[in-house]
């Protein structure tokens, strides 16, 4: 649609409106050198020139050499030159299976070879694929936990995971009668287990946890947590980042 600007009649009636007789008038009480001020820049330069003084700058920068103690989903994990060519690749550019026969056989090929890994790095029996991202492939796992534990009514989740997972898994609950419960932590970033022993689980499917935990720290009672599961016959969920 094209854009029709303010005719001279509109911008009388509009500074009349005002009771100013000239749009400068609605900036006369800012400073000039401030309204217009005159900027200390360098001569233009040429894109290969720009390029090169932003790399001189970066190379300042010690991000490298350091180790990344941010938490909230912020690791140090390497990944290899060949991700980035792959990603690339617009089979693999979302989840979605592609339907022709002829191009979905890599993709397949690929997720195998995935859940392969997976299920080799966690000693896990079954790995699922093609989820979205870790919040919701966690709400997907809480969910199944109901399913399997008909009975049911609430979970336990750790207050020290992400607290978008949290969010995201709020939003999957918001359409049944469950209750979330949250696992405090102590003073260190690491889960308040005794508080956990201490509540009543017989209605709790399972305990959801996140290893790192979003302070980046690696909770060390997760034997604790499993022998809590096994004595209530819970299912114990944790969000981990395997890089």
């Amino acid at each position: 649609m094209d854009f029709f600007s303010h005719s001279e009649d509109d911008v009388k009636k509009l500074m009349g409106e005002l009771g100013v007789g000239h749009i400068d008038e609605l900036f006369k009480d800012i400073d000039p050198e401030k309204l217009n001020p005159t900027l200390d820049l360098p001569v233009p330069m040429t894109e290969k020139e720009v390029a090169e003084l932003l790399k001189e700058k970066a190379s300042k920068n010690c991000a490298g050499d350091c180790i990344s103690l941010a938490g909230g989903g912020v690791y140090d994990t390497y990944i290899p030159a060949v991700v980035d060519e792959l990603a690339a690749r617009g089979e693999f550019y979302t989840a979605y299976t592609p339907y022709q026969a002829e191009v979905s056989q890599g993709t397949l090929q690929v997720i195998f070879e995935f859940q392969s890994m997976i299920c080799s790095l966690t000693g896990m029996e079954a790995a699922n694929a093609s989820m979205y991202d870790g919040a919701s492939a966690l709400a997907e796992a809480v969910l199944m936990a109901f399913r399997q534990k008909k009975k049911a009514n609430n979970v336990y989740i750790a207050k020290s995971i992400n607290p978008f997972y949290k969010k995201v898994i709020k939003t999957y609950l918001s359409g049944f009668d469950y209750s979330i419960n949250e696992i405090p932590f102590k003073e260190n970033g690491l889960l308040d287990i005794d508080f956990l022993k201490s509540q009543d689980l017989n209605e709790t499917c399972a305990i959801v946890v996140s290893n790192p935990n979003f302070f980046g720290l690696f909770e060390s009672g997760l034997e604790e947590l499993n022998d809590i599961k096994k004595e209530n016959k819970l299912l114990l969920i944790a969000q981990q980042n395997l890089l």
